[in-house]
């Protein structure tokens, strides 16, 4: 089964290039029924941050397991992103190019073209009276509630669970949104474990869905998965993922959201998994300024997702609390205290713990 596809030309790149052509070809042949529903809008995001870790690492870049607010003591951009959309009545189309240090580390191992793509995708309507969309390309992960976009997420600086899963993905969605937009579903074939270029020419595409329910005006609750491929070109192994999560009283002045994410794959041709747990919960304190704290736990205890050279894995709890202050409606700035704890050595320092303040300042433009 895992040696099914064995050329450069891999099934998802042809499913790519075929949903592609066909998208072409009907968006060219109602190209004159739509020009009257046009739009385009340009919009962008920036980031600026600095962290100082009171461990004072060596090295000015954090461990292996972040990939967002990662130099310490120094001021850095973690993301500037530019992006165009284009939509009418049956067809939509996005591009977004960004810079910055999430994609320098996040996309370390892309090729050189694909490095500061954000988002490169084309969608068509596939039906008249229902909200069915087949969309194509490069795109935000359908996987966690978190993002890179650090002013839609709760905290700071991103879960240890959302950074060792994927944060964007390559490949064909095909998406369900009920007419009153209360229930949501995905069915997703995609280029692997995060990936825009193909690093594995010899692995199946990787599978994914997405069901995300609004139950009342208080509850959302998720459940995405994944199956196929690891990221690494030397595991031709099934990867499994499953990511659960409930949001509670989001518009409300008390909040939460809890999740749980659990994972296998095999390393060395032995089976194991990991999985993490976490609890966010926020209070509106007025308008202007919102307070989050953030529990979570993170156990791979054979290294699956995290590599370590300790016999335990990687194991570590974490506590978080942040203070956000809204200075404008399109700025907005944020100072995070974060404590990590582990039973061994954290990774890239010599300590069981680890205490950072991270601040950030936002711009939505």
């Amino acid at each position: 089964m895992l040696t099914m596809i064995a050329n450069k030309d891999t099934f998802i790149h042809r499913l790519l290039s075929i949903s592609l052509l066909l998208i072409l070809h009907i968006t060219t042949v109602r190209s004159g029924e739509l020009i009257s529903d046009n739009s385009i809008e340009f919009s962008g995001y920036s980031e600026l941050y600095y962290t100082f870790d009171f461990t004072n690492p060596k090295n000015i870049e954090k461990g292996n397991f972040i990939v967002n607010h990662k130099r310490n003591n120094t001021i850095s951009t973690n993301i500037l992103i530019g992006k165009a959309a284009y939509t009418n009545k049956s067809f939509r189309s996005t591009l977004g190019l960004m810079i910055g240090d999430y994609s320098t580390f996040n996309l370390i191992n892309e090729k050189d073209w694909a490095k500061n793509i954000y988002e490169a995708q084309a969608g068509l309507l596939l039906s008249s009276n229902k909200n069915i969309w087949l969309d194509i390309g490069v795109m935000p992960s359908h996987i966690g509630f978190e993002s890179v976009i650090g002013k839609d997420c709760w905290n700071v600086t991103r879960s240890i669970l959302a950074e060792n899963s994927p944060y964007y993905e390559t490949g064909a969605k095909i998406s369900y949104t009920s007419d009153d937009t209360d229930f949501q579903s995905s069915l997703l074939f995609l280029n692997g474990w995060q990936n825009i270029s193909a690093h594995n020419l010899y692995s199946l595409p990787a599978i994914g869905i997405q069901i995300q329910s609004k139950l009342n005006k208080n509850t959302i609750v998720n459940y995405s998965n994944y199956i196929g491929c690891s990221k690494s070109e030397d595991n031709k192994k099934i990867r499994t993922y499953h990511n659960f999560y409930l949001i509670y009283g989001q518009e409300n002045r008390l909040s939460f959201i809890t999740g749980l994410d659990i994972g296998t794959d095999n390393k060395n041709n032995q089976y194991g998994y990991w999985f993490s747990p976490i609890l966010i919960a926020r209070y509106a304190i007025n308008p202007n300024i919102n307070a989050s704290c953030r529990i979570e736990y993170f156990n791979d205890s054979k290294g699956l997702i995290i590599p370590t050279n300790d016999i335990h894995g990687f194991n570590v709890k974490g506590f978080s609390t942040n203070v956000d202050y809204q200075i404008q409606k399109n700025c907005l700035f944020r100072i995070e205290a974060k404590l990590y704890h582990s039973d061994t050595e954290m990774i890239g320092t010599n300590t069981q713990s680890n205490l950072s303040i991270t601040s950030s300042i936002s711009y939505t433009f």
